[in-house]
């Protein structure tokens, strides 16, 4: 484009020149002479178009993966001089896109602050560092294009997106659905009174309140105080090596999706939640939480985890044996087919934990390392341990679909 501009003026030039000659105008030349001088004025005024301008970047203070944001660019002109073609450059980090090619264009007014919206996709869950972006000043002419480095450090935390599975359907002996399954474990049923909500299917009857339901026209329970919190914790497989497909489709992705999707729903049945074996979170500290603090706490762990751990699965269950409350609910995420962990489960069995195992099929992925030997001994162990087991597998669509395994099956 540039070579384009430069040849339009020269010839442009030359023409002018041509034209002077062949109708005898001399003052032809002093034009062409302007048309030559004009790429020199044009980079003098682009030269200074950044001069005393201040530039910061405001990265957005929740992002999810999978949807659109924005990050802002703000420059503040203190000056009463306008500045006029003005844009920027960054390298953003893997997994975050520009949803157009290049960064917009815009103007400074005098003595103004203007904010510029830079649309992005978040394609996949991560804590993601920023370390310096530059300004940039184009010319009047476009010929020329002036930069400025601006150190900004900061961080950008894509959260993995809940997900409401409704449609999670458990087959064998106890067969519900997740709604159901929801009301069923995470309802209080003391006699001391908490107030009035919505109805929510699954409620009993007995608890409509008639009066309150009279006045908004809309089904209203009496909501009973828990005499002991219900209590749900889980535990993600960190450890490496048992990561299986690629990107934000891999095993290990569905497995943190899992986790934040079952948080999301305990959080807004207003039961207690917290999330095991992630380092440097505060959820390890947050004993028996609830409420959307609580909630943000997860989800910035689960933005945050990788897989790099040592231990297996088991060995870090069991190493929670006798920490886990009596009644809690008890769930494994995992993608290792480990042959311990139904004896590390009856452990908390028999401390009076509720056991659960999602399985992220490896073998439905990509990258097939999974005997179906091994995984049948697996399965065997956890059905000794008369833990819950259901498995999610590889959909192209990418939705979580928890599918029960009775014990016939295995």
């Amino acid at each position: 484009m540039q070579a384009i501009k430069w040849s339009t003026l020269l010839f442009g030039a030359i023409f002018v020149v041509v034209v002077a000659g062949a109708i005898n105008a001399p003052h032809l030349y002093y034009m062409a002479a302007i048309l030559l001088t004009l790429p020199g004025i044009s980079y003098l005024l682009g030269a200074l178009s950044l001069r005393n301008l201040h530039f910061r970047r405001e990265p957005p203070s929740i992002a999810w993966a999978g949807e659109e944001g924005e990050l802002h660019y703000v420059v503040e002109n203190p000056t009463r001089i306008p500045r006029y073609f003005l844009s920027f450059r960054e390298s953003l980090p893997d997994w975050i896109e520009p949803k157009s090619e290049n960064p917009p264009i815009f103007n400074a007014s005098p003595d103004s602050t203007t904010k510029v919206a830079y649309p992005v996709r978040f394609l996949r869950r991560g804590a993601y560092a920023l370390t310096s972006f530059d300004s940039v000043a184009i010319d009047p002419l476009g010929v020329f294009a002036f930069g400025q480095a601006h150190p900004a450090e900061g961080e950008i935390v894509v959260y993995p997106l809940p997900e409401q599975m409704k449609t999670w359907k458990m087959v064998g002996a106890d067969r519900y659905g997740w709604q159901e399954f929801t009301v069923v474990a995470l309802r209080g049923s003391s006699v001391d009174p908490d107030g009035v909500r919505q109805y929510v299917p699954g409620d009993p009857l007995r608890r409509i309140h008639w009066r309150q339901t009279a006045r908004t026209g809309h089904l209203s329970v009496i909501e009973f105080e828990e005499p002991q919190s219900i209590q749900v914790q889980m535990i993600l497989d960190r450890q490496k090596g048992h990561n299986y497909g690629e990107g934000a489709t891999a095993s290990f992705e569905y497995a943190v999706r899992f986790c934040a999707s079952v948080a999301y729903e305990v959080i807004q049945q207003n039961a207690s939640v917290r999330l095991l074996n992630t380092p440097n979170s505060a959820n390890e500290t947050a004993v028996n939480a609830r409420g959307e603090l609580q909630l943000m706490r997860i989800m910035d762990a689960l933005a945050r985890v990788v897989d790099d751990a040592k231990e297996d699965i088991s060995e870090v269950v069991r190493a929670r044996v006798g920490r886990v409350p009596r009644g809690t609910t008890l769930f494994v995420v995992t993608s290792n087919p480990d042959k311990n962990l139904g004896e590390a489960l009856l452990l908390h069995k028999a401390e009076g934990v509720l056991c659960s195992v999602i399985y992220v099929a490896p073998n439905s992925f990509e990258q097939n390392r999974v005997e179906a030997v091994e995984e049948q001994r697996f399965f065997q162990s956890l059905s000794s341990a008369s833990a819950k087991v259901y498995e999610v597998r590889y959909r192209t669509d990418g939705t979580l679909l928890p599918e029960g395994i009775t014990s016939g099956s295995i």
